[in-house]
């Protein structure tokens, strides 16, 4: 398996930890267990997130920086699509 691959499959892993932990939220807003569990993961997962862009590129549109000064097109249809190459 490729680091890529590898640092994309534990990307997933925080990202289903986050939603089974909102989804548990949901039902039991004043859990402040789990709350400070998905504020945990939830910053693990957004350097990670942010890691995996700066190395491999964008997962998604939202993962752009438009707001740097060497944006001047749309970066999104450049380089690999999240899916290729897996």
């Amino acid at each position: 398996m490729s680091s890529r691959n590898a640092d994309l499959k534990t990307l997933q892993m925080y990202e289903f930890m986050l939603h089974d932990t909102a989804l548990f939220l949901d039902t039991h807003p004043d859990n402040a267990k789990a709350l400070e569990y998905y504020k945990k993961y939830k910053a693990i997962y957004d350097e990670a997130r942010s890691e995996f862009t700066r190395k491999y590129g964008p997962l998604a549109h939202r993962d752009i920086n438009i707001d740097k000064p060497d944006s001047m097109k749309w970066q999104w249809i450049e380089g690999p699509w999240p899916w290729e190459g897996m």
